[in-house]
């Protein structure tokens, strides 16, 4: 933790007792802090170029919208081949691996 950050916590800290420990005031605190803690800092020299901001339409583009998945319907049972038939036959060779 950087010095400025060590003594904003302090001092939010302070305002936190002051306050007799009363808790869900933190955000308030902390922002008064670094109120106070900045305002003491000095200021940024002309060297030093501030970061332009960022918009937030740029910052955060929307995602793509994303399809439904296709429903894939279970095929048919296929019908069983006599197993002297012809066509049987030559299922069994292909699946054998045999013409």
């Amino acid at each position: 933790m950087d010095k400025v950050q060590e003594q904003v916590a302090r001092r939010a800290y302070e305002l936190f007792q002051a306050r007799g420990g009363e808790h869900g005031y933190h955000i308030a605190d902390w922002l008064q802090a670094e109120k106070e803690i900045m305002s003491k800092q000095p200021k940024v020299s002309a060297s030093v170029k501030p970061v332009a901001p960022v918009k937030t339409s740029e910052a955060v583009k929307p995602a793509k919208p994303v399809e439904a998945p296709k429903v894939i319907k279970p095929a048919e049972k296929a019908k069983p081949v006599a197993a002297n038939s012809a066509s049987g036959s030559a299922a069994r060779k292909k699946v054998n691996g045999k013409k």
